[in-house]
Formats: structure tokens, C-alpha cells, sequence
């Protein structure tokens, strides 16, 4: 069995104090994250470009394809009620850092799910690393015209159209190199504190908030290491050393 280990940039606040106080996790709904391209592209504009592209006659499925109201109402509704929960693959993106982690002043948590938690399919949805790609979704409804006609009753694929919606993002947000969790639902998610394994503070992080920290994860039942991110020797390069 194995772990998923991901960083969360966070500023340090009420609220991520209270996340490691009480062990949580935020997933927001798709219509409160910042990007107003992310979860939210239009289904209809991408496969009517997909139809531009492809052969007649899986154009004609396209276009039928858009007919199914049902399915289309379906996966809005469906879109409407998942939450997210994002995380990096990297610790050490000055652009994260600056973005995500109250320009250095803040932290970078990092999360160790076991396999066996992340696979409850009650609680979660699904889990996937984020693709950034120009015409992502156009390019899908290329593939998928392959498959059609499909039933108006055909669950899975409002269901994969969903998980490729909630995994795409523009190319200009590569940098993030960003994993998601997604869950059935938005809102507070109770996780056990074990899943937290590091705190790493910023270049700028007081020493009063680091102490605040340093408090907060003392009460734990296991070990949390601590670590400070350092210049290196390079004109914009960092490291992380343990404290």
C-alpha cells in the first residue's frame, strides 16, 4: 500500500489555523475558485469546435450529441454539487510560494493520504492530477465522437465528462503542477491529523507565527517535522531545511 503525498500552500489565518487545530479540509464548489475558465467551460461551444473538426459523420453524432438535454441538465447539476480540494506536487515553486503562501509569509503543509483512504468511494469521487492543455475538452469530444450515439440514460459518460471537467485547466496554470481530490459534495471535510506529516514555513514567516504553529502540532499524537524554506546559492533558487 502506498501514500499520496501532496502540499497545500496556505496563508497563515484564522482559518488555516483552525484546519490544523481540528484536523480539516475545505473543499470549495466549482463557482468559488478564482479561475472563471476552471470547471466552468462551455460544454456546447467545445463540441460544436469538436464537430468543426472531425469527419461528417461524427460531426452528425456531435450535433446530436447536444440534443440530449437530459444529460446535458444532468452533468450541470452534477457540476453544481462537487467540491475540491487542491493540492501541489512541488514544495519548492517560488511562484507558489508567493501566490498561495501570503508571499512567503505563510506555510506549505504537506499531506500523507494512505491509498486505502483516498479510495473510499463514499467519501470521494475520485482523485487526479490536473492536465493543462489548450483545447483540452475540445480534443475529448474528438475522441468521444468516435463512440457515439450514446443513450440519453448513459450515466458513465456524464460522469467522465464531470471528472474531465473538474482536471483541466489552461496551459498559463502548468506551474501548479496542482492534484485534486474531489468529493460528492462542497464544505469542511474531518481528516485524521496523522495525514499531516510537514510544516514548512516561507522565507518571511514571523518567528511568532512559526512558535504559534510549532504549538498547535506539539498536541498531535505523532511527530510533525518542521522546516523553513532558505535561499540557495543561485540567483532564485530555494531549499527546505528542517528546524
Amino acid at each position: 500500500m502506498i501514500n499520496y503525498r501532496y502540499f497545500k500552500y496556505r496563508h497563515i489565518n484564522k482559518y488555516s489555523i483552525d484546519s490544523l487545530v481540528k484536523g480539516n479540509l475545505f473543499f470549495a464548489a466549482p463557482e468559488k475558485l478564482n479561475d472563471p475558465f476552471d470547471c466552468r467551460l462551455d460544454i456546447r461551444k467545445s463540441i460544436q469546435n469538436a464537430a468543426s473538426k472531425v469527419s461528417d459523420e461524427k460531426a452528425s453524432l456531435l450535433y446530436n450529441f447536444l440534443k440530449i438535454e437530459e444529460l446535458l441538465k444532468r452533468l450541470q447539476a452534477a457540476i453544481s454539487q462537487i467540491g475540491i480540494c487542491s493540492f501541489s506536487l512541488d514544495p519548492k515553486n517560488v511562484l507558489m510560494w508567493s501566490h498561495y503562501a501570503d508571499a512567503h509569509k505563510g506555510m506549505s503543509i504537506l499531506y500523507d493520504f494512505p491509498e486505502k483512504y483516498l479510495n473510499d468511494g463514499e467519501k470521494f469521487i475520485g482523485i487526479s492530477d490536473v492536465s493543462y492543455e489548450q483545447d483540452s475538452l475540445t480534443n475529448w469530444f474528438m475522441e468521444l465522437s468516435g463512440s457515439l450515439p450514446i443513450k440519453s440514460t448513459d450515466y458513465d459518460i456524464a460522469i467522465e465528462l464531470t471528472k474531465k471537467l473538474m482536471t483541466i485547466k489552461s496551459p498559463d496554470w502548468e506551474y501548479e503542477k496542482e492534484v485534486r481530490i474531489i468529493r460528492p459534495k462542497p464544505g469542511v471535510l474531518k481528516i485524521n491529523k496523522e495525514y499531516i506529516s510537514q510544516i514548512c514555513f516561507g522565507l518571511h514567516t514571523t518567528d511568532c507565527d512559526i512558535e504559534l504553529i510549532r504549538e498547535i502540532v506539539s498536541q498531535y499524537n505523532h511527530k510533525v517535522n518542521l522546516c523553513k524554506v532558505v535561499r540557495t546559492k543561485q540567483d532564485f533558487g530555494i531549499e527546505l531545511v528542517e528546524i
